[in-house]
């Protein structure tokens, strides 16, 4: 059995069809919903806090991108000079002498008078 070839339809007659389909009431309140979304839209891209908005938070997120990647960069120094620092106590001992301006079990401590 032969079947005679059926002209294919654009998508728009598709469409066009379909709508056709819907009642009138649900097509008037489908039409209402898409206006007000079109309207919202373009108030959203055209207003201060829209289009301007948006490119601002992503020249903000660029920003933070990069001072993460200079902390990471940063973080690493810092681990590898903990690690170093790990293994050498005398090393350890120094700093915090030097920096927290602790005293060893065997140093003597002179203290001046403040005139």
């Amino acid at each position: 059995m032969e079947s005679e070839a059926t002209p294919s339809r654009s998508p728009v007659e598709r469409i066009l069809a379909l709508w056709k389909t819907i009642p009138v009431s649900l097509r008037w309140a489908l039409t209402l919903a898409l206006a007000i979304c079109l309207g919202m839209l373009t108030e959203t891209m055209l207003s201060d806090d829209g289009w301007p908005r948006h490119r601002r938070l992503e020249r903000d997120i660029a920003t933070v991108q990069s001072d993460n990647e200079r902390m990471r960069v940063e973080l690493g120094t810092m681990r590898r000079k903990i690690d170093a620092v790990k293994g050498h106590k005398g090393l350890q001992q120094r700093l915090v002498r030097d920096r927290l301006d602790y005293a060893g079990p065997d140093d003597i401590i002179i203290t001046l008078p403040n005139d």
